[in-house]
């Protein structure tokens, strides 16, 4: 199951759509909560008033809008949502960074230090926990 948060600091009022079907709706609070059971859907999230984009939450997880695929229009925010949304979202997270900074795979130089997914660092935490002791 989905949690979905919005949240801003003016009060808003949003309605859910889920695969073109009215679900739910909240009015005039800062802090909007739904509850998802589809593991598969399109999700819409129709805004009042117009231009405003609030802070999302799936699960709990703050999310960026465009490294989650989330789509802005002036009314409406739109996303596919599916069981690997997360999972997606933080490989968008790294594709990212490693854009960024020019990687091109796991093994080019500067990637453990700067991305460092994959890598337990045993050897660090050993002298760090030596070091605590």
């Amino acid at each position: 199951m989905l949690t979905l948060s919005l949240i801003h600091k003016k009060p808003f009022s949003c309605e859910l759509h889920i695969n073109n079907k009215k679900r739910n709706a909240s009015k005039n609070l800062t802090k909007h909560f739904f509850k998802i059971a589809e593991d598969i859907c399109n999700i819409k999230i129709f805004i009042n008033p117009y231009k405003i984009k609030p802070l999302i939450r799936i699960n709990s997880q703050l999310v960026n809008y465009g490294l989650a695929e989330i789509t802005p229009y002036n009314h409406v925010i739109e996303f596919q949502y599916s069981r690997n949304f997360l999972d997606k979202y933080f490989k968008n997270i790294i594709k990212s960074k490693m854009n960024y900074l020019n990687l091109k795979n796991s093994t080019s130089f500067g990637y453990e230090n700067n991305i460092g997914v994959g890598n337990m660092h045993s050897n660090l935490i050993e002298k760090i926990e030596k070091n605590l002791k």
